[in-house]
């Protein structure tokens, strides 16, 4: 995005802000964090704006309730930021399953492919921040769905090593690696409960956006009439 675009997207962003409207809508669809906080920063503290010892006391007040709101956009972007995020968490967790099954042939195949193809949609859908922000409700019913099927009908994971060698348990390291080894099903499990837990998170700030931004634009309402 050239400067010429990124002065437009300021001017529309402070006129939204000028007329009571959080200009969310044009900062949203940027991927770039940087790119988004420039913006932002332009929008919100353009060059030559009052600094905070300028402001009067009422002047002050208007700027903290606005604050307020700011605050929540930005814990809501860095929750959908985190949403690509997840979708590489599970690519990583199908791949080892598959190649440790592929190894070890400890029939946790089906868990490798169901863990990639989950990432891979979550890869599609969190290419859009809006796609992620619009469908975030969709997104927590599906994923809590998929988790119960796969453990109500494939129930836990084979640990991931099914032949360990003899030298390596009779080693110091031995207990150690056995333990990991019959803890990992239930890694598994505590790894697709985190993403669960973190669709949720991401939801419950988007929501908390949505309230403040209704409360900004509800008291700029009233300052305006």
């Amino acid at each position: 995005m050239n400067y010429k675009i990124i002065a437009k997207k300021a001017k529309e962003g402070i006129d939204q802000l000028n007329s009571g409207v959080f200009p969310n809508s044009i900062l949203e669809p940027l991927k770039d964090k940087r790119l988004r906080d420039d913006l932002s920063n332009k929008i919100f503290y353009p060059k030559g704006s009052p600094t905070a010892n300028e402001l009067s006391p009422i002047e002050r007040k208007e700027r903290a309730k606005r604050l307020k709101v700011e605050l929540a956009f930005v814990h809501k972007m860095s929750g959908v930021d985190s949403f690509l995020k997840i979708s590489f968490v599970l690519i990583a967790i199908g791949v080892a399953m598959l190649l440790f099954a592929a190894i070890n042939n400890n029939g946790n195949m089906l868990y490798g492919v169901i863990s990639v193809l989950e990432g891979v949609a979550l890869f599609i859908i969190g290419s859009k921040n809006t796609s992620v922000i619009k469908n975030i409700n969709v997104i927590v019913l599906i994923g809590l769905g998929l988790l119960v099927l796969e453990f109500a009908i494939l129930q836990l994971p084979n640990p991931l090593l099914t032949n360990l060698d003899q030298d390596i348990l009779a080693s110091k390291r031995g207990a150690a690696v056995q333990t990991l080894n019959l803890a990992s099903p239930f890694l598994y499990l505590v790894a697709k409960l985190t993403v669960l837990l973190t669709f949720v998170l991401i939801r419950s700030k988007i929501q908390k956006f949505n309230q403040e931004k209704v409360i900004f634009e509800k008291n700029a309402v009233v300052r305006r009439v």
